[in-house]
């Protein structure tokens, strides 16, 4: 038995250490986790490229000595002659397409003769032509990957890519002027969604050029407005309608527009010409609509006419290979038809898969 002083003891000491227990679950409160939002990484990229292509156009205007008017289209071109090599490349691959498609417009010829021989005079059916299809498909392939061997080329496709890959240069010289003109009103400012760039970053790095103020031609009043009679939009458009042209060269025969919209894809090689052609024609109205200033249409103008004096040069150095009309061959099939033998449509296209 716990005498009377055990009991006072612990029991004091007990409440003492009570006593600073529920003082403290008084005052103290739990805390919630609150996570800190920073602001994402700038991007030193865009920056450095406006300054680089900024300082292209300030040491070719001081090296040459012409004024704005003609130093601007100068450096287009500068730039633009840049790309001679992958035109260049470009014109190759499609010439060695060209020359590989050649032989196969006759071997298709040949291969579609020894299917009807092999058939002979027995009534054909939908299976029958069906497998003679394939096998035909399958004999020009193999043809392909050896005359590839030989002569080997880029697919198709990668004549469209490699010209759009000089997109970023030329919308970065067009920043850049636009930033030098004093207009607030460029493309990254409009993406961005804030239609002003008066708080980017980045339009510090291109202060505003005081020549392009002062400097004029013989019917404007300086650089930085845009042109009051529209002879420059109209040059321009004029070069970009021709350079659709040269570009997309001329239409496919009848009878091939017709092989080809049997298919989807056909049907977009035949629509992405009217596409180009509607944009060459939209853009240039465009800076019309917006009053662009005369140095950046200045330097649209460079670019597009070395584009045309490229085409032409590249051409007469590489040549041209003539394409051989297509045989109008067609696969016959002996198909029963309200008693009578008719001939089915070609199941081929009239192009050579290439």
């Amino acid at each position: 038995m716990l005498s009377r002083s055990h009991l006072t003891r612990h029991g004091l000491r007990s409440s003492a250490t009570r006593a600073p227990l529920q003082g403290l679950k008084s005052t103290v409160h739990p805390q919630l986790q609150q996570r800190d939002f920073h602001p994402s990484r700038p991007n030193h990229l865009l920056p450095e490229l406006l300054q680089l292509s900024h300082a292209a156009f300030q040491e070719i205007h001081s090296v040459s000595g012409l004024p704005w008017a003609y130093s601007i289209p100068l450096t287009a071109a500068l730039f633009r002659a840049s790309w001679i090599p992958i035109q260049c490349l470009i014109a190759r691959n499609r010439k060695r397409r060209q020359l590989v498609s050649q032989p196969l417009l006759a071997w298709r010829y040949v291969y579609r003769k020894a299917a009807v021989e092999a058939r002979g005079r027995r009534p054909a059916t939908e299976a029958d032509a069906e497998k003679a299809a394939q096998w035909v498909t399958q004999k020009l392939e193999e043809r392909k990957t050896s005359l590839k061997n030989d002569l080997p080329y880029m697919e198709p496709k990668w004549e469209w890519i490699l010209p759009l890959a000089f997109l970023p240069v030329w919308f970065l010289n067009a920043e850049t002027i636009r930033r030098m003109s004093s207009d607030t009103r460029t493309a990254m400012a409009w993406i961005g969604g804030r239609g002003d760039t008066t708080d980017s970053p980045a339009s510090v790095l291109i202060p505003i050029e005081s020549g392009l103020e002062t400097e004029s031609l013989a019917w404007t009043s300086d650089l930085v407005s845009a042109d009051p009679y529209m002879i420059l939009p109209g040059v321009f458009l004029i070069l970009s309608v021709w350079n659709a042209r040269v570009a997309l060269g001329k239409a496919p025969d009848p009878q091939v527009q017709k092989e080809m919209r049997r298919t989807r894809l056909g049907r977009l090689q035949l629509e992405i010409p009217h596409i180009i052609q509607l944009l060459a024609v939209v853009f240039p109205l465009s800076l019309i609509w917006q009053d662009m200033p005369s140095a950046v249409v200045l330097y649209l103008i460079g670019s597009s006419a070395t584009m045309l004096v490229q085409r032409a040069v590249i051409k007469n150095l590489m040549g041209e290979t003539k394409v051989i009309k297509p045989l109008n061959a067609k696969l016959a099939m002996g198909l029963k038809k309200h008693g009578e033998e008719t001939e089915s449509k070609s199941v081929f296209d009239n192009r050579a898969p290439i």
